[in-house]
């Protein structure tokens, strides 16, 4: 079993859980900052990936507020046009993860688009949606509750 497919048991099945880190809201006009991701198969680690982003724009207070990182911190380091190749590499074949997937895949995307790049085909599972269907009536879907 080399790919991952719809049919493959999931304890044989390898994911990239992936959380991205923004200058804001807006894939339109904000940047992405950080990406971060690990791989696993079968609750086993097998590889980790994070990178810290040159955005070329200043990140807003709010969030820094929220993500911790600074603009000191990304001065200098890889610009968003060397990253995603290089996570795309890392995503491999796998199946994709992230929480509250469309916030992610939205400023992946937008960059991707931007920048002429090759967009992945596979569909991210959303932790925030699944448990939104599964128990339709929680008070929240937040990562400390889901």
């Amino acid at each position: 079993m080399s790919i991952d497919t719809a049919e493959t048991p999931i304890k044989y099945t390898t994911f990239v859980s992936f959380d991205i880190e923004t200058t804001g809201f807006s894939p339109i006009k904000d940047r992405i900052v950080e990406i971060g991701a690990v791989k696993f198969k079968n609750q086993k680690i097998i590889d980790t990936f994070q990178e810290l982003v040159d955005p070329k724009m200043p990140i807003s207070p709010g969030a820094s507020a929220v993500n911790g990182i600074t603009d000191d911190m990304v001065l200098g380091k890889a610009t968003i046009e060397e990253i995603i190749p290089r996570f795309n590499s890392f995503l491999g074949r796998n199946t994709p993860v992230a929480h509250n997937a469309p916030f992610d895949v939205g400023f992946l995307s937008y960059d991707i688009s931007r920048l002429n790049l090759e967009a992945s085909d596979r569909p991210v599972l959303d932790t925030c949606a699944i448990p939104k269907r599964v128990f339709p009536s929680l008070f929240s879907y937040s990562l400390h509750t889901s």
